[in-house]
């Protein structure tokens, strides 16, 4: 595990938003995944909270884990969406 800063973008095709947060990279990697159902999932939970992202590339999914709450998102490679 390695303490980094964790680059993320986001893209509706006409604007682009780069973010970073503090985090843990256990594996480093890339994917896509829905900005919106993301943003409302995080948005409801607890200040502070710690949040893990586990991305399993093979069946395309991102699962979303903090505390009790577990969901399970569709993912796209990083490749499908224009730069």
């Amino acid at each position: 595990m390695v303490a980094v800063t964790s680059k993320n973008r986001a893209t509706d095709l006409d604007i682009e938003v780069v973010d970073r947060a503090a985090a843990v990279v256990e594996r480093a990697g890339a994917t896509t995944v829905s900005a919106v159902t993301l943003h409302e999932i995080v948005r409801k939970l607890p200040d502070g909270a710690l949040v893990q992202l586990t991305d399993d590339g093979a069946s395309g999914r991102l699962t979303v884990e903090a505390g009790r709450s577990n969901f399970n998102r569709a993912t796209l490679p990083k490749e499908d969406l224009p730069v």
